[in-house]
């Protein structure tokens, strides 16, 4: 069993013994993974909280070295290779996935909310709290107190204690311990003076000592110091307990000390009543009410959120706030999400307000509150705290206060009336507070969020807010947030079919083909689903098939700026290696080291642009991604990127002559060294093309081939440029038989062959004149095809006697191949026949013989 010490000295212990967590960065990463209570960290995040000023160019293989040292502190145990189960590797970061029960600090959380239960008997509570409290350790995080990002959890710790002593204090006096509760809150008040509770507790235990001159003391201290520091008057609790000593208002004793009000003594007037105490609840159900339906309308794959979100507001409607939480990368829906709910919960009796933070650095603090609060204002009067919450209703304007403008009193003071005012106003009918994009909020708008959801937790309050996964800095919001226990709706990409039917709606006549590969590279993005129906509806299929829409573009760019220099080109040699490739290639081909590239393909995993389908791959999550990384790259660094990966399958021993070909073939048009290469591989690739029945694969990679030998004939110098120009036109023509024999048994009866313009001469099916592959002039036959005039420009008289036979006889074949099963007899042409001595085996021909057979059983 592992558990952590975070209050007081830090330090982790493994079965009972404790163990060395490693430096100062490597426990400062383990922190970190511990303040996000199970979430996930982004890699991006921990880098810039290790190294705050200046990050090195090794940050990302010094994290990869305190996660690897971690977990073998942490797992001990841990078979070599297998996969770790605490600290575990996930989209965009890492989390510390451990029991509640292995931090002291969660353990004293439950504890104090375990003996805080309002149904528990007093000197129940009073052992519970009391064993809490001592076994606190110390200052929460104290060894990383200097760390900014360590304060949010550190002040909640704090402020869970405080409300511990608070509730002891007020159990002991309950219980009739009050010299032990007038100790205890003697200390409160001595350690925290501006905390009204531990006044409150001081007089009640001075007066329950019959102090009652003490107690009157020090309610007055405490206006003189709330006034001195803050500006304000005490609260109403301090208030009515003043009233009540002032005029003999026992109950209010009784009730905090729980002796029977009937053994009370009557002191004051007969006609004395004591003052009306108004206790504000939650809000009055007349009957379990009709339940929320959120339709999804047109929102796609959305069904299951909603009845999330609908679930919620019928808790909330029943008085107990509830706080939901909507995640996801950037265009993946939440947007749209939250607008559903905004417009269908006013219909059903809600009161709601929305807002988003807005993306841009010059806005004012609490930006998000501006947009919604004035409209919430005309729908439910503040009253008299207008002019306290005038700095959030009409910005720019000056209040009445004392207090200058962003003083700390002033700050308090517009929270507290900002509280009351949502409360007021959500006891008299439900509300719903919805705010987008907290991820850009500045820390006023998400601050007045979290208040919203510690403090409003008794009255009919729906909060949702959502973010986008991997951005903004929302660590310590998001663990405040989780002693609320929130709804959290991480959404996901849409199915195939829902993608298919959104790229529909904006281009209903795409074909089933385009429609299944965008929706297939789209991976079920909702935004890049949009965009590319646009472009396909713009500019057509074979566009939208072959270019990045600039809006995706755009948000991609911006997720890649985010990532170090060295991941980023990690990824684009990625990219250019194809949607899935192996890591050995990776590693091999990178002109960086080994232990640089795995880096960036790690942070690829953990910002949730690669996955690992298989031990030893990589893959993009989306195909937009990779084609968004490879289009940026210039034509010399893409084709030196491919120059590497090719020699590197050569390297390697890869028996993928298609790939080594692909990329040797696209390198090979700017680096010439590469020539050479790319055609030997290109006639092995044509070569198994051949053999899986894919004649027109083979005919695009012997034309590129050919192309190159026109392109670059010095790369050529040291080989004999004829026979190697005549063996690729041999192997062409013969994948020109098999695609045209393959054609005419498909079309065997239908017409699929037709007659030229001699007799005796066919074309394949569906030629085009002007001498386009696969053509021929309907006037001239065959022979004056596409095939014969390619072999003419490629063949000169000067070839040796071998290679004019080998031409005129693979000619002769074609014809001969191409006369239907009922047309007339053919005799091979002249030239090939006199070529026949020295053709003697079908190697020479550098293809197969073929001898169709004739219907009477003469050969021709």
């Amino acid at each position: 069993m592992i558990t952590f010490k975070v209050l007081g000295p830090f330090g982790v212990e493994v079965d009972g013994r404790p163990v060395d967590a490693g430096g100062r960065l490597a426990r400062m990463v383990l922190v970190q993974l511990l303040l996000a209570r199970g979430a996930v960290v982004p890699t991006e995040r921990l880098v810039e909280r290790l190294w705050p000023t200046r990050i090195p160019s090794s940050a990302q293989a010094s994290l990869h070295a305190y996660i690897a040292r971690l977990r073998r502190v942490l797992e001990p145990g841990r078979a070599p290779r297998s996969p770790a189960q605490l600290l575990v590797s996930a989209p965009y970061g890492y989390a510390l996935t451990v029991r509640q029960d292995a931090v002291d600090a969660w353990v004293f959380e439950d504890r104090v909310a375990a003996s805080s239960a309002a149904e528990l008997p007093g000197w129940a509570a009073v052992e519970g709290l009391a064993a809490a409290l001592a076994a606190w350790g110390g200052q929460p995080y104290a060894e990383f107190s200097d760390e900014p990002w360590t304060a949010g959890e550190r002040a909640r710790l704090e402020e869970v204690r405080r409300a511990a002593r608070e509730r002891l204090t007020a159990a002991r006096l309950g219980c009739g311990q009050a010299a032990q509760a007038l100790a205890d809150a003697g200390a409160l008040t001595r350690e925290q003076p501006l905390h009204e509770e531990g006044w409150r507790l001081l007089a009640l235990a001075l007066w329950a000592r019959n102090r009652q001159g003490d107690a009157l003391a020090a309610l007055r201290q405490a206006r003189h110091l709330l006034g001195e520091e803050l500006g304000v008057e005490p609260g109403p609790a301090l208030l009515e307990l003043e009233q009540a000593l002032l005029h003999q208002g026992l109950d209010v004793l009784h009730r905090a000390t729980g002796t029977p009000a009937a053994t009370a003594v009557a002191v004051g007037g007969a006609g004395m009543d004591s003052p009306a105490v108004v206790v504000r609840g939650p809000a009055a159900v007349a009957g379990p009410g009709t339940p929320t339906v959120l339709s999804a309308d047109r929102l796609l794959g959305r069904e299951e959120e909603l009845a999330g979100l609908a679930a919620a507001a019928d808790r909330a409607r029943a008085g107990r706030a509830q706080v939901v939480v909507v995640s996801g990368e950037a265009g993946i829906g939440k947007s749209s999400l939250l607008e559903a709910l905004v417009r269908q919960l006013p219909g059903q009796g809600w009161l709601v307000g929305s807002g988003q933070c807005p993306e841009t650095d010059g806005a004012p603090p609490g930006r998000a509150w501006f947009d919604m609060l004035p409209e919430l204002a005309r729908t439910a009067s503040p009253g008299p705290d207008a002019d306290e919450l005038s700095p959030l209703l009409a910005p720019g304007t000056a209040g009445d206060s004392a207090q200058p403008e962003g003083s700390p009193a002033r700050r308090f003071r517009l929270h507290r009336a900002l509280l009351g005012w949502l409360r007021e106003t959500a006891v008299r009918r439900p509300l719903a507070i919805v705010l987008d994009d907290l991820h850009r909020g500045d820390s006023e708008s998400v601050e007045l969020f979290l208040l919203c959801a510690e403090e409003l937790r008794d009255v009919p309050l729906l909060l949702v807010g959502s973010y986008r996964t991997g951005e903004g800095d929302l660590t310590g919001a998001l663990a405040r947030l989780a002693a609320r226990s929130p709804v959290r709706l991480a959404l996901g990409g849409l199915s195939d079919g829902q993608a298919v039917e959104l790229l529909r709606r904006g281009a209903a006549d795409m074909s089933d083909h385009a429609a299944a590969a965008l929706a297939e590279r789209a991976g079920g993005n909702p935004f890049h689903l949009r965009e590319s129906s646009l472009l396909l509806a713009g500019e057509g299929e074979q566009q939208a098939l072959a270019r990045v829409p600039q809006g995706v573009q755009d948000v991609l760019r911006r997720r890649l700026a985010l990532l170090a220099p060295t991941v980023t080109a990690g990824l684009r040699l990625a990219a250019v290696a194809g949607r899935e490739a192996p890591v050995a290639l990776l590693v091999h081909a990178a002109d960086s080291d080994a232990d640089q590239l795995l880096d960036a393909l790690d942070t690829g995993v953990t910002a949730g642009l690669l996955t690992e389908p298989r031990p030893g791959m990589v893959r993009f999550t989306h195909a937009l991604v990779r084609d968004a990384l490879e289009s940026d790259l210039t034509r010399l660094r893409l084709a030196r990127m491919h120059s590497r990966l090719g020699r590197s399958l050569i390297a390697l021993g890869s028996d993928d002559v298609a790939a080594t070909a692909h990329h040797l073939l696209r390198a090979a048009a700017v680096m010439t060294a590469d020539a050479g290469p790319a055609v030997r591989y290109a006639r092995l690739a044509c070569e198994q093309a051949v053999r899986r029945y894919a004649p027109q694969n083979a005919e695009a990679l012997l034309d590129a081939a050919l192309g190159l030998l026109s392109d670059h004939p010095a790369a050529f110098a040291d080989q004999d440029a004829a026979l190697l120009r005549v063996m690729l036109l041999g192997q062409l023509v013969d994948c020109r038989i098999r695609s045209t024999a393959a054609s005419a048994r498909r079309g065997s009866g239908s017409g699929r062959c037709r007659r030229g313009g001699r007799p005796g001469r066919v074309r394949p099916a569906g030629a085009t004149h002007g001498g386009t592959p696969g053509g021929s002039s309907p006037s001239r036959g065959c022979r004056d095809g596409w095939w014969w005039q390619r072999f003419r420009k490629g063949c000169s008289r000067s070839c040796p006697p071998v290679f004019g036979a080998r031409l005129h006889a693979t000619c002769s074949r074609l014809a001969t191949c191409s006369t239907p099963p009922d047309g007339p007899v053919r005799r091979p042409f002249p030239r090939a026949t006199r070529a026949r001595p020295v053709l003697r085996s079908p190697r020479t021909l550098g293809v197969r013989r073929v001898r169709p057979a004739h219907p009477e059983g003469r050969t021709p």
